[in-house]
């Protein structure tokens, strides 16, 4: 039998040896559970276990990892102008300088990259890491997998989450992005999956699962707008309250969205995760006492 600290909410040090103390004195104290598995698995149940809530990788419908340079100082700049300006000189370097500063990989080599002219049409602003936007130079020779499908997918304008398969930690478990992701574009190690909303192959098409949206028409008595759905996840699952109560589970499994059953709730859900979308994303302008750095 397995009892879980985490759900006698014990999540510190301090809580879990106050538990444990507890359970010695009165071992009714903690709740025990069958689990039926083999070896080490015995001793960890799966992820979201007696949860009935889908992950956000059932909820959408497609899913890939962000771009991957492998020569990020090079192929990525913080403006514009030091792109330009890299890649002027970097054209002017005799061969050998100019392998040396493109890092030179499995799949890309200098030699394809400096045969084809330069585009200053193929700097684009993307997300790189969370609140940190770089200009990528996005071309084929200079990225080592551009995930073309995501590209066209993205078109000119399109938002996405990204979480984490496992492994979330501390802080949000989730973030939006409207520019297109870095493969790290959810933190600064480990590739996350992204979630595009919108789906440009038809008309206000998106990626959001017809039984999930069915399901919360049922609940609400009418079909929720996409966006809404969209925002109250990024809502419900970037409060830190959600990756402490359920870190246990979020070691080893994708989020899983709490739906709210009241249609109020979910409005209100959604409105806070517009608010967040135009954080994360950079929609709105950030305050004056953010745009300085020490």
């Amino acid at each position: 039998d397995y009892a879980d600290a985490w759900a006698e909410r014990a999540f510190t040090r301090r809580d879990k040896l106050d538990l444990a103390t507890a359970a010695s004195i009165d071992p009714a104290r903690l709740t025990y559970r069958r689990i039926d598995d083999t070896g080490l698995g015995r001793f960890k149940p799966r992820g979201f276990l007696d949860r009935d809530w889908p992950s956000v990788a059932e909820v959408f419908t497609y899913k890939s990892n962000g771009i991957v340079t492998y020569r990020d100082d090079f192929s990525y700049a913080t403006t514009r102008v030091k792109m330009q300006d890299r890649m002027l000189a970097w054209r002017q370097l005799d061969a050998v300088d100019a392998v040396r500063e493109f890092k030179e990989t499995r799949d890309r080599k200098a030699g394809p990259a400096l045969a084809i002219p330069y585009r200053e049409a193929a700097i684009e602003q993307t997300s790189y890491r969370p609140l940190d936007r770089r200009f990528l130079y996005n071309e084929r020779e200079f990225v080592d997998f551009p995930k073309a499908e995501l590209q066209a997918i993205w078109g000119q304008s399109n938002a996405a989450l990204m979480v984490l398969p496992s492994g979330t930690g501390a802080g949000p478990a989730i973030w939006a992005h409207s520019l297109k992701p870095d493969q790290h574009a959810f933190r600064g190690s480990y590739g996350g999956w992204i979630f595009p909303l919108h789906n440009p192959a038809e008309a206000d098409a998106h990626f959001i699962d017809a039984g999930v949206m069915a399901g919360l028409a049922e609940a609400f008595g009418a079909m929720p707008d996409p966006q809404a759905v969209f925002d109250s996840i990024l809502a419900l699952l970037s409060a830190r309250s959600y990756t402490t109560i359920f870190a246990h589970d979020l070691e080893d499994d994708f989020p899983h969205i709490p739906f709210p059953a009241a249609r109020d709730d979910f409005a209100e859900a959604a409105r806070i995760g517009a608010r967040i979308r135009a954080i994360e994303g950079f929609t709105v302008a950030p305050d004056a006492a953010y745009c300085t750095a020490r």
